[in-house]
Formats: structure tokens, C-alpha cells, sequence
């Protein structure tokens, strides 16, 4: 059996003073106590049309988006400056027909030559440039895990310059192997017109080479980089884990460390480089200048920070 709510003198009273004060149906019905249908029926009854406009419920200034979509800025950057998230930046934008004519370029980064060398570094080692389906510009990514939040901090720092962000994430899911939720802090830059030449040198049919082209960007800090990715100390010397590149690339590199820094080095059978023992302690005094403090773990126990 259908009930209905009584329309009590006090509460049509509240119910039309709130209505001329232009409150939405929901906002009197909690008021009143009763359901938002309830209202709307009591509208009806009265004839009085509804007041509702999607922009008293819109969080978005509307004359504000309005402007920085002008200005060609993209929804992360309109949500940013909004304090909104960028999925509903999207949809007021498709609700509303701003569409774009073409995808958001950012401005080209000048990239010094120190800049190449600390991202020729790291990439060499944890760090990536990805283009993906719908961008035409690569981006600049880099992920360690939970224990080495120091040393993300400490390369976020480096290229915060170019726009770099250090952002923590937890997996949604476990890891059936281990029973984990895999925690992370991924350094990310916006995708940029200055990476693609080093993309391109970098990537051939989207496998990483060690481009010998941009070696000449190749400095003492970006050796420091590449160890403090992937290296690890011996009882007499260091290795840096090259697996991924081919022999003949490595051998290519060894010249040149050979002849940079008078490094002489060998490639194990599963390719991993490593300073001969001879050269310890010059690896040592090249690097060391650029090790952040968390990582100063990963040189021989006598080298004291």
C-alpha cells in the first residue's frame, strides 16, 4: 500500500519560503525530512516550475574554465589551478562541445647539456621515454620502490626544473606470487617535442640501445646515475647490470669509457659490465661527488660517506 507525506501548514510554509529562496528540491526535502519525490509533487501541486541548473550543483567557475581552456591549457592543468580532478574537467568540457582541434602540445623544453646527461643516466638504467597511442611526444618515467623514496626524491629534485613529479602509488590488486600490495614512487615528466631526438636515438623498434650518438652528453653524474639504478659492489670492484643491451652495443660503451675515463672494463657472459678491480678506486672517485646519501650503501665498506 502506497503512503503518502501530509502537507502540514508548517511545513508548506517552509516548503515555499525555501522555494522562493531558490534551494533546490533535494536540499528542502532535507530539510523537511522527506523524500526529493515528495517535494517535486508538492510542486507539481502548486504549479511551481523546478529550479534546478547543473551549475548550482557545478563545482567548475565556468568564466574560469573558460579562460585557461583559451589559453590552450590542458584539463590536467585546468583541473590543477581549479583544485578539481581532470576526469571531471573532461566531461564538463564534452558536456559543454569545448572540444580541442588538435592534441595539447606542450611547450618545448630547453634542455641543457647537463639536463642530457642526468636523463641519458637514469635512462640508461630504471628510467624511460614512452609514447603512447594518442600522443605524438614522448614522456619521461622512472619507478622504485617503496624502500628507495630518498632516492626518487633525490632525481625528482635534479629535473624538477623540467617539470618532473614524484608520486607515490599502491597496487589495487596483490601479487599472487608473493601476497603483496607493491608500493612505488614513479617520477614522471609530461610528455615534450625535446625528447623525441633522444627517444629516437634511444629506442630502435622500441628496444633500448645505448646511444653512442649521445654519448658526448655522457659525464662523470651520469655514470654516478646509471650505477646508483643498477649497480652493486664486489668484494673487489663494481657491476652495473647491462643485460638488456646487446654485447656488441657494450662493447661499443666500453671504448668509450676507456676512453673518457680511462675506465677499463669487461662484460660477463650474461652481460652485465664490470669495472675491472684495477680501476676501483678511480670508479670510486668519479661517481662518488654524485651519489645521493641513500645510495652511498652500494660502494665498498671503506669509502666513508
Amino acid at each position: 500500500m502506497k503512503t503518502t507525506t501530509k502537507l502540514t501548514e508548517e511545513k508548506l510554509n517552509t516548503f515555499l519560503e525555501m522555494y522562493e529562496q531558490g534551494k533546490l528540491d533535494t536540499e528542502i526535502a532535507k530539510v523537511l525530512e522527506v523524500s526529493r519525490a515528495t517535494i517535486a509533487n508538492w510542486r507539481k501541486k502548486y504549479d511551481l516550475p523546478c529550479k534546478f541548473e547543473y551549475n548550482k550543483i557545478s563545482k567548475i567557475d565556468y568564466q574560469k574554465f573558460e579562460e585557461l581552456f583559451n589559453l590552450n591549457y590542458s584539463d590536467y592543468k585546468i583541473a590543477k589551478i581549479l583544485n578539481m580532478h581532470p576526469s571531471s574537467i573532461y566531461s564538463h568540457r564534452k558536456l559543454h562541445g569545448f572540444t580541442r582541434d588538435k592534441l595539447q602540445i606542450n611547450s618545448e623544453l630547453n634542455l641543457t647539456d647537463i639536463d642530457i646527461s642526468i636523463l641519458l643516466g637514469t635512462l640508461l638504467g630504471d628510467a624511460s621515454l614512452t609514447i603512447s597511442h594518442n600522443c605524438i611526444n614522448p614522456k619521461f618515467t622512472c619507478t622504485h620502490g617503496i624502500k628507495q623514496k630518498a632516492y626518487a626524491e633525490f632525481k625528482t629534485i635534479l629535473l624538477e626544473h623540467l617539470g618532473a613529479k614524484c608520486v607515490y602509488h599502491k597496487r589495487k590488486t596483490i601479487d599472487q606470487r608473493t601476497n603483496i600490495y607493491y608500493e612505488d614512487y614513479t617520477i614522471s615528466i609530461t610528455t615534450n617535442k625535446a625528447f623525441l631526438p633522444i627517444y629516437n636515438s634511444l629506442y630502435i623498434n622500441k628496444k633500448k640501445i645505448i646511444p653512442i650518438n649521445l654519448l658526448k652528453y655522457f659525464t662523470e653524474q651520469s655514470l654516478a646515475l646509471m650505477f646508483m639504478d643498477d649497480g652493486y659492489k664486489h668484494s673487489r670492484s663494481y657491476s652495473i647490470s647491462t643485460m638488456c643491451f646487446e654485447k656488441e652495443n657494450l662493447k661499443q660503451f666500453q671504448i668509450f669509457l676507456l676512453n673518457k675515463f680511462n675506465l677499463h672494463t669487461s662484460i660477463f657472459k650474461n652481460k652485465i659490465l664490470y669495472i675491472c678491480a684495477r680501476d676501483k678506486n678511480l670508479f670510486e672517485q668519479l661517481i662518488k661527488p654524485y651519489l645521493c646519501n641513500s645510495m652511498l650503501y652500494k660502494l665498498s665498506c671503506h669509502v666513508t660517506p
